[in-house]
């Protein structure tokens, strides 16, 4: 869902203006996604799945909402930044901050839940909160090394990097479009590892994310192959 929002987010918040072609392969990949998300082959009724919401997938929203302004201020940050391991290293040194913060925070929340926290003094507490913080954090290294290290050096920190690189010449909602290829990248890796497999709709919605990629950048290219033409134009005109 978070790369449809680009170029919605794109248009009413930073006034940009959205090539009719990016609209329609943004909707068509938004259809796709639809359909791959709620298609029903796995649990045997080849449906759609009950498309009744909860509080998770407010949340899921949400998460969509902050991913696509990263993909737009990632744009601007990629063309204001020269080197774009600089901008990653900021990017991951900035979310192990963060997580570290919220991770501290869970620890108090957990000791005060506990009541182990009631008579203690701040220094106390503070002690008590990193410990815990640093026990959670090996346990969870220790015990998932392969997964973590695959998570934070290839989805995270190799992804990122590459996305810096491509976002410096290609604008956020032409990239998004691409990015919509994920949950069928996600259904392909489910069928291979997993033997999940897909039903019509799923198909049907993997099939429609695909052609909106491929019709961007068919459009992308021409569009290249149209501004080439004009500049060669332009410089014989001068000579």
């Amino acid at each position: 869902l978070n790369v449809k929002l680009v170029p919605f987010f794109s248009f009413f918040l930073f006034g940009k203006t959205i090539q009719t072609s990016t609209w329609i392969s943004a909707l068509v990949a938004f259809a796709g996604t639809a359909l791959l998300a709620f298609d029903n082959a796995s649990d045997g009724t080849g449906g759609l799945v009950d498309a009744s919401f909860v509080v998770g997938d407010l949340w899921s929203i949400a998460a969509a909402a902050a991913s696509a302004l990263f993909i737009l201020r990632m744009e601007a940050a990629s063309k204001a930044v020269p080197k774009s391991a600089e901008l990653n290293a900021a990017n991951l040194w900035t979310v192990a901050f963060l997580s570290l913060v919220w991770t501290a925070w869970v620890s108090f929340n957990n000791l005060q839940s506990e009541g182990t926290m009631l008579t203690a003094t701040l220094p106390e507490t503070l002690a008590h909160t990193l410990q815990q913080t640093v026990q959670q954090t090996v346990s969870t290294i220790t015990a998932n090394p392969l997964q973590l290290i695959y998570l934070s050096a290839v989805t995270t920190a190799l992804a990122n990097y590459l996305q810096s690189i491509a976002q410096r010449e290609v604008s956020a909602e032409r990239a998004s479009i691409f990015y919509a290829l994920d949950p069928v990248y996600g259904a392909a890796f489910a069928n291979l590892l997993l033997g999940e497999t897909l039903g019509l709709w799923g198909w049907v919605g993997a099939s429609l994310i695909a052609f909106a990629a491929a019709t961007n950048a068919v459009w992308d290219f021409g569009k290249i192959d149209v501004d080439a033409d004009s500049n060669e134009n332009t410089s014989e005109s001068r000579a």
